[in-house]
């Protein structure tokens, strides 16, 4: 009885930080920006990279853009990620309990990633940065969200990658970052 009695308080107060979380990443971009950065520099630290040697927060480029992280290459290239991400559409289709509803807001999420797309776009963080790399990571935290973006805009994948934006979640991230790590070694 007391165990089952721990558990149901367990429960409880973690049903409150989740409807706390969810309600504070509705409600404030800022607020995603932050925990979007937080996941980002956990991901490039499990991929074996160093803050100050491997990568670089927040650099400011001659352009006056500043990508959430940049990536040292071999040669002096750079990689800027950003790690914006839209999520307020994503979590109303969640939500919500009628299909269609439902379907209306997953495109909407969708349009939303197409629209941080561009905007990445016209920021072109690669230009004024060194090297030869010519794309931007937008880092979404989840593949979730990466995957209901593509099934309700299956052509979002080549739009992004012909703006010379590469869409990466987690798993995709920690593949690239190693390979720049085993770049590093070579």
């Amino acid at each position: 009885k007391t165990e089952l009695q721990s558990l149901r308080t367990s429960t409880v107060s973690l049903r409150e930080q989740s409807t706390a979380l969810a309600t504070a990443l509705r409600g404030s971009s800022q607020t995603r920006g932050v925990i979007g950065e937080m996941i980002l520099r956990n991901i490039v630290e499990v991929a074996g990279m160093t803050k100050h040697c491997d990568f670089l927060e927040q650099k400011k480029t001659a352009g006056g853009g500043k990508p959430d992280i940049v990536v040292k290459l071999p040669g002096g290239g750079r990689i800027p990620i950003d790690a914006k991400f839209p999520l307020a559409a994503f979590q109303d289709a969640i939500a919500a309990e009628d299909p269609k509803v439902r379907d209306a807001k997953f495109v909407q999420h969708a349009n939303d990633l197409k629209t941080h797309v561009d905007a990445l776009k016209k920021r072109d963080y690669t230009a004024d940065l060194d090297g030869e790399v010519d794309f931007t990571v937008l880092f979404l935290p989840g593949d979730h969200l990466l995957a209901a973006a593509y099934e309700h805009n299956p052509g979002l994948q080549e739009k992004a990658l012909a703006d010379h934006i590469l869409i990466a979640t987690p798993v995709t991230l920690v593949a690239l970052l190693r390979t720049v790590g085993l770049y590093w070694k070579q």
